[in-house]
């Protein structure tokens, strides 16, 4: 049949994985909710813009299902 893989290469390429994953999840979240990075991210904006949106939520008719529903979503300028 071949060359097997042991249980113990497995396990510990599933450590090392679940444990790359932890850390880069941190690493991301963290450079995230960093102020350094939002007050960058605010400096290199070139123009601001104002405006509203307004959003309706509309009963569906009595042939429509009541599982559903309507969304209307209206941006103005």
């Amino acid at each position: 049949m071949g060359h097997d893989v042991s249980k113990i290469t497995i396990l510990v390429l599933l450590v090392l994985t679940i444990l790359v994953s932890v850390l880069g999840t941190l690493t991301v979240m963290n450079s995230l909710s960093s102020p350094v990075a939002s007050a960058r991210q605010a400096s290199e904006a070139t123009e601001t813009a104002g405006g509203y949106v307004t959003i309706d939520i509309v009963r569906p008719e009595s042939k429509v299902s009541e599982a559903t529903g309507h969304v209307t979503l209206d941006i103005v300028n």
